[in-house]
């Protein structure tokens, strides 16, 4: 990617030196941003392989987890209109896992309700936790227009984004699946008109 991204960019130069038609200069930057786009998402998959590979586990607590999350979205949720709750997280007992996964978790999944909030009316979203069977059960639940029937089954596909074209890369959930699943727990969703995970 590195050698074409340089090609590319020598072809610019070329051409932008030269009075060369400008759909050629617009397509070779396209092909750029193209070229950006997926280096991003190699990366991440690449950072996410190498923490797993070094998964560092310790007790943490959750509600501090949610706390800190909550506080960065903080000012996109503002934006976006729509509140971030906190329910019930100090009844949770701590969880021996790994805080930089639990920390991706959260921020993937509250990240998603904000960027689903469009703006117009005031949105919500309530994370809450709760102790069943002896198992945390962590829900996500908001009130941002639900997830459609045909894509249910598709959102934790790598790469499947209903985002518009350079807006999402379609691997939050995806990464989130991974993380659930090596922690031993089960993720599934329910959306009608709200979206709960």
């Amino acid at each position: 990617l590195t050698v074409i991204h340089l090609s590319i960019e020598n072809a610019l130069e070329k051409l932008e030196a030269t009075s060369s038609p400008e759909t050629v200069t617009r397509k070779l930057k396209d092909s750029l941003t193209e070229i950006s786009n997926i280096t991003s998402i190699v990366d991440r998959f690449r950072n996410f392989a190498r923490r797993s590979s070094e998964e560092i586990v310790g007790e943490i607590e959750l509600k501090a987890v949610g706390e800190r999350i909550v506080k960065l979205l903080n000012e996109s949720a503002r934006r976006a209109r729509i509140i971030l709750h906190l329910n019930d997280m100090d009844k949770l007992p701590p969880v021996y896992l790994n805080e930089k996964d639990m920390e991706q978790l959260f921020f993937a999944l509250a990240d998603n309700a904000v960027q689903a909030a469009d703006g117009k009316k005031s949105r919500e979203l309530i994370i809450n936790g709760a102790i069943k069977n002896e198992y945390i059960e962590l829900s996500f639940s908001d009130n941002c227009g639900g997830i459609a029937p045909e894509n249910i089954d598709k959102i934790f596909e790598p790469f499947f984004t209903t985002k518009p074209k350079g807006q999402g890369t379609g691997l939050g959930l995806c990464i989130v699946q991974s993380i659930v699943s090596r922690a031993g727990g089960k993720i599934r969703v329910e959306s009608k008109l709200k979206t709960r995970i």
